[in-house]
């Protein structure tokens, strides 16, 4: 069974945030008798047309016709689902949210899961940039006419040859082991210890709307069979949800009201 947030919490939620404080942050907006007006970031808006109502915590656009409290706002502006968009909020509001879920379900901290995508992204990294252990992952990311800046905007990466190159930086970093396998970095030995998961392969991180490491796409470089590698499904990577660059994308779809998908990386 999926986890829930109880409908309690999200009353919380609506309760202690302003929705003139959160829409402000996206609309420059000006008072108009009871309620707040400007352009609306959802349309090509010429005139103000956006209605944002303090006292009924709600929003209108009479032009587009987006409408509702704060929690649709957010999902509408940051391409969330809608808890994803309860999760932001609350951690605006500091109110720590209990998510339900079945007993048969793993009890996940999502946050420090992230943290460790996280840190992985940031040791593949390195691993591009060193001149040594890189070499060929830079060379092949120049031969298919990528550009440095766009393989550092997208943070492209680097998982050497090594069995245990992850597993031997975690270790020494004094990360969380069963975190990384649980994410699907590290695979268990069954004799004892721990193997990567990817190797020799140029990594591509997936960012989910807001910007955070849910998983990894590795290309191999080297003989495998496997032409490309993916993390396995966790509580905070679902394939069928998750869409590649979306975070850089996401607020020219909203203004342009258009997407082109394409398939891989």
């Amino acid at each position: 069974m999926a986890s829930y947030i109880d409908e309690s919490q999200i009353q919380q939620i609506l309760n202690s945030i302003s929705i003139v404080e959160i829409v402000s942050q996206y609309v420059a907006l000006k008072p108009k008798g009871r309620e707040m007006v400007g352009l609306c970031p959802f349309h090509q808006d010429h005139k103000p047309s956006l209605y944002v109502n303090p006292s009924k915590q709600i929003f209108k656009c009479f032009s587009c016709g987006a409408g509702g409290d704060v929690i649709k706002f957010m999902m509408l502006k940051e391409l969330l689902s809608f808890s994803e968009a309860v999760q932001l909020l609350a951690d605006r509001a500091g109110i720590q949210i209990t998510q339900r879920q079945s007993p048969a379900a793993d009890n996940v901290d999502r946050n420090q899961m992230e943290q460790l995508n996280r840190w992985a992204a940031q040791h593949f990294r390195r691993m591009y940039d060193n001149p040594i252990t890189g070499k060929l992952a830079r060379d092949y990311v120049a031969s298919r006419g990528i550009s440095e800046e766009v393989a550092r905007r997208f943070g492209l990466g680097w998982a050497p040859e090594e069995w245990s190159c992850l597993a031997d930086a975690a270790l020494k970093d004094s990360q969380n082991i069963a975190g990384l396998v649980q994410v699907g970095l590290l695979i268990a030995k069954d004799q004892g210890g721990y193997y990567d998961r990817f190797r020799q392969r140029l990594m591509f991180p997936v960012l989910d709307a807001l910007g955070r490491v849910i998983a990894f796409g590795g290309r191999t470089l080297g003989d495998d069979p496997a032409k490309y590698l993916n993390s396995p499904e966790s509580p905070i990577f679902i394939k069928s949800r998750a869409l590649y660059g979306l975070h850089a994308a996401k607020d020219a779809i909203v203004k342009e009201r258009l997407a082109v998908i394409v398939e891989g990386y």
